[in-house]
């Protein structure tokens, strides 16, 4: 990769930081399949204010994939999957290398690291109580934290 295109792609990484949080959902829409059904161009937004966001260019720089300028899409090679799982799945990986954690259920403050996640910390009144913070990993694991990133976001198609 040349050195610009590795700068170009830092800065799409952290412009997707900045928009995307674990547990946020991504929408996916199919834009085009090659006649052979090896190739399909698929379309990225997400939802910001009741207003959709799209951030396909962005997100293909970010994971390295082609971009289909005639479509406005990005172009994923293959076929027997979900391309739209296979997208987000990639972003996640890029956007949370070291894992995630969810916020916990009473505050929306999230783990930064395993070691905050396994922590079990007070972070100060909400409403007249004081509460411990209890984080989740992906599928209400009670570890807190999951190594794998490429699950931090969710998946849907529109």
């Amino acid at each position: 990769m040349t050195k610009a295109k590795s700068i170009e792609r830092q800065q799409a990484v952290d412009a997707l930081k900045e928009q995307l949080r674990p547990g946020d959902v991504v929408y996916t829409t199919l834009k085009h399949v090659s006649r052979s059904g090896m190739m399909r161009s698929i379309n990225v937004h997400l939802i910001r204010d009741n207003q959709p966001q799209w951030i396909a260019r962005r997100v293909a720089t970010a994971i390295d994939f082609s971009f289909d300028d005639k479509r406005g899409s990005i172009k994923v090679q293959g076929c027997g999957m979900d391309i739209g799982f296979e997208v987000v799945y990639n972003l996640g990986r890029v956007l949370f290398p070291n894992g995630f954690g969810e916020k916990c259920s009473e505050c929306d403050q999230r783990p930064t690291s395993p070691e905050h996640a396994k922590a079990v910390r007070v972070v100060g009144s909400v409403g007249h109580h004081v509460h411990a913070c209890k984080f989740r990993g992906r599928n209400g694991d009670p570890s807190g934290w999951d190594n794998d990133g490429g699950y931090a976001l969710q998946q849907c198609w529109m």
